[in-house]
């Protein structure tokens, strides 16, 4: 099933009467384009030029976008669909053309994309040639290693990752060059150096290359430092890192220094502690931390929280252990702090196994900062934060957080709770668990776990609370783990502007926001206001509540009989423009995470004769149908000219939205085929359940929200009534079932 809008615009009307070819010539001109690449880039990429199959193929995989005064106008898929004798448009002076070509994906060793733009004019009765240069796209990524390692490490890697992709730079490989595209919002390269020393040890360790810039080769070279070539338990001070970025095209370079945060790591004898996870250890083990901080920078300070300090006899439960470092000695507890305070070495000894002897829970956060601001004009200091929880115990089982791949099974109204073994431990009794409310003293009854994979879970647990935290813990027969986990159920969420009381202007064009700038909400009206026409506006006399409703009116927007017929409309997400004249473009979807039961709204609805129709999917004197929609997915926008739109609908085609595409998880849908009002005349709610079974909801979260409703189910085919009409007020998300009427 396919579903959309149809939005007209004004521009169609500015050609009245000029339909015929020869009155059309009359003012136009032709336009010829022709695009390549340049070759410094192809230079810089390490290939000197292009091969003629790979240009056919850059020409068969480009787009090409012509806007009139920053509208889009005119669009091609592929060269072959440019017609070879020029494109023939208007007379005007404020053209400009788009060309996009290659792949647009977020990293490749392989995959370039280039973009080229070219301002022009077309003159009455000439052929305008306009050659667009396209320059590369992408930022290069280079990675060296000095030879030095080779004596000092088994192998090592570095995975350069963007949002949305990653590729792996094996030291034991030739250098190569990989192509990445990087957020505008998130312009950041991750480069995760790890491996294996000679001597067995493994590493990891994150840099990260802030303000990355497009058609840019970033050279990225690690190197050894001296006086400590072997990562040890000193953190990450064992390498240098130069960056070196070179414009593309451009022989001037700019080093700059990465530096990176604090590093907190720690070892018990000779194994090493995973700080990301809670510990657990038995009563009456015994144990000797050793804590690591280091710094690109001179640290500046290392602050110990814990309610043990005080405990072992310091003075304070937050201490700095650089400025009191005499105070942690006196105490029995060594401190190690380098010359050039790069890094500072904690180690308790046995001074923490008193604390072992009975089940019972600690933690500890560390807070290391350096002196980043004090070497960086401008800068700020860089802080690392580590929070640490032991969990003394002596039972076979304990509860934990949900994984977070199975972010899931949390609704607002049920989830699940997981549990597991505890390392080397064995469960001989049955398994419960119990639950309560935060702050709330009473526990549930015991509730049977089940094994699912190497977790504990319960079965659903439904009547919870939206919005709210829970606390759980793990029951073996009758003795209870000490661990608590909890697990906060989805909030409610409530529409933006939902009863539609809030709405401005922004010239003609009705906008259902207090700022005309800044708006949830959208509709047909950025086209159709040019002609006067509102085709969604509002009512003061019929409305459930507030001041007024909104209203969806459909209509012939033209003059003289020539134009488009227009739904009534209404859609989350914002009208972008229009091509070839016309057709609307429309970017559909805001953020949205969670998963609502149904929609529920205030209605009234009178359809009226159709009387204009351009599908056998509806005829003339058939009764016109409106229709009301909910969509939760997680689509993945595929618009090359909006692509940070999830869902973008465009009318010439068309190209509509599928409930059934790979993104849906969650839909509802409502038609009206016949009048629709309370016995005052008045509005009637409606409810939309939303179904995720027959689209994968169960096991995904959205990421993204769509409504629509029209007073013509078949506007994007240009028909139904001018006569039908749809009021709107007072939309609402149902987040438990209980509170569902059907």
């Amino acid at each position: 099933m396919r579903h959309t809008l149809l939005y007209v615009i004004s521009g169609c009307l500015c050609l009245l009467g000029c339909r015929q070819e020869d009155s059309f010539l009359s003012n136009a001109g032709r336009v010829k384009i022709d695009f390549g690449v340049d070759d410094e880039v192809a230079v810089v990429a390490s290939r000197s030029t292009l091969s003629d199959e790979e240009s056919n193929a850059l020409r068969e995989n480009c787009k090409i976008r012509i806007f009139n005064n920053g509208k889009l106008v005119n669009r091609y898929g592929r060269w072959s669909e440019v017609p070879e004798d020029g494109i023939l448009m208007p007379v005007g002076d404020k053209y400009s053309t788009l060309v996009v070509a290659g792949d647009s994906v977020p990293a490749s060793f392989e995959d370039k994309y280039y973009k080229g733009t070219e301002s022009f004019s077309v003159v009455k009765g000439q052929t305008k040639e306009v050659n667009v240069n396209c320059n590369i796209v992408n930022t290069l990524v280079k990675i060296e290693y000095s030879q030095e390692w080779n004596n000092l490490l088994e192998e090592a890697k570095v995975t350069v990752s963007v949002e949305g992709g990653s590729l792996e730079y094996p030291m034991a490989e030739e250098a190569k060059t990989g192509y990445f595209i990087a957020p505008e919002k998130n312009p950041v390269i991750k480069c995760l150096f790890s491996g294996k020393t000679k001597t067995g040890t493994d590493f990891s360790y994150e840099n990260i290359i802030e303000s990355v810039k497009e058609a840019t080769l970033y050279t990225v070279t690690y190197s050894p430092s001296e006086g400590e070539p072997v990562p040890g338990n000193y953190g990450g001070g064992f390498f240098e890192l130069i960056v070196d970025e070179t414009p593309l095209g451009d022989p001037i370079s700019e080093t700059v220094k990465v530096y990176q945060r604090p590093v907190v790591s720690a070892t018990n004898g000779s194994e090493k502690i995973d700080l990301s996870a809670d510990m657990f250890v038995a009563t009456g083990a015994t144990m000797s931390p050793v804590f690591t901080f280091s710094g690109s920078t001179p640290l500046k300070t290392v602050i110990v929280e814990s309610e043990l300090l005080t405990g072992l006899g310091l003075n304070s439960n937050s201490l700095d252990i650089i400025s009191e470092q005499q105070q942690f000695k006196d105490k029995g507890l060594n401190v190690v702090i380098t010359e050039d305070k790069k890094n500072v070495r904690l180690e308790f000894g046995d001074k923490l196994n008193s604390y072992f002897i009975k089940e019972s829970s600690y933690s500890m956060k560390f807070t290391a900062t350096d002196t980043y601001d004090e070497i960086q004009e401008g800068a700020t200091a860089k802080t690392r934060e580590i929070v640490w929880n032991i969990i003394v115990s002596d039972a076979n089982i304990t509860s934990i957080n949900i994984p977070e791949d199975r972010r899931y099974e949390i609704w607002s109204d049920k989830a699940v709770f997981y549990g597991q073994n505890l390392e080397g431990k064995t469960p001989t009794e049955t398994l419960y668990f119990r639950y309560r409310e935060k702050d709330t003293e009473t526990w549930s009854e015991y509730i049977p776990a089940v094994t699912d994979d190497n977790y504990y879970k319960t079965a659903q647990i439904t009547g919870l609370k939206p919005g709210t935290t829970y606390q759980y813990q793990m029951v073996e027969g009758t003795k209870v783990s000490n661990v608590i986990s909890e697990v906060t159920t989805d909030a409610v969420h409530i529409l933006d502007n939902y009863s539609f009381e809030d709405v401005s202007y922004e010239g003609k064009i009705l906008r259902i926001s207090k700022d005309p700038s800044n708006y949830w909400w959208d509709s047909g009206n950025e086209g159709s206001a040019t002609m006067s026409v509102n085709v969604t506006s509002v009512d003061t006399s019929i409305k459930h509540s507030g001041n007024q409703s909104l209203y969806l009116k459909s209509q012939f927007v033209g003059v003289l009989g020539i134009g488009k017929f227009a739904a009534g409309n209404l859609f989350v997400g914002e009208f972008l423009g229009t091509e070839e004249t016309y057709y609307g473009i429309l970017g559909w979807g805001r953020p949205f995470e969670t998963r609502p039961y149904a929609l529920k709204a205030w209605v009234k609805y009178t359809p009226g004769t159709v009387d204009y129709t351009e599908t056998d999917k509806i005829s003339k004197g058939d009764l016109d149908i409106g229709k009301i929609y909910i969509a939760v997915g997680d689509w993945v926008g595929d618009d090359p000219s909006y692509p940070q739109w999830p869902v973008v609908v465009r009318t010439l085609g068309p190209k509509l939205f599928d409930p059934n595409s790979s993104g849906t998880i969650g839909y509802g849908e409502i038609e009206f085929t016949e009048t629709l009002q309370a016995s005052d005349g008045g509005m009637v709610e409606v409810e939309i359940p939303i179904n995720y079974e027959n689209y994968g909801g169960f096991n995904r979260v959205p990421k993204s929200i769509i409504i629509v409703a029209t007073a013509s189910k078949y506007g994007d085919y240009y028909s139904g009534s001018t006569s039908s009409a749809m009021w709107l007020d007072d939309m609402e998300l149902v987040y438990e079932e209980s509170k569902l009427s059907k």
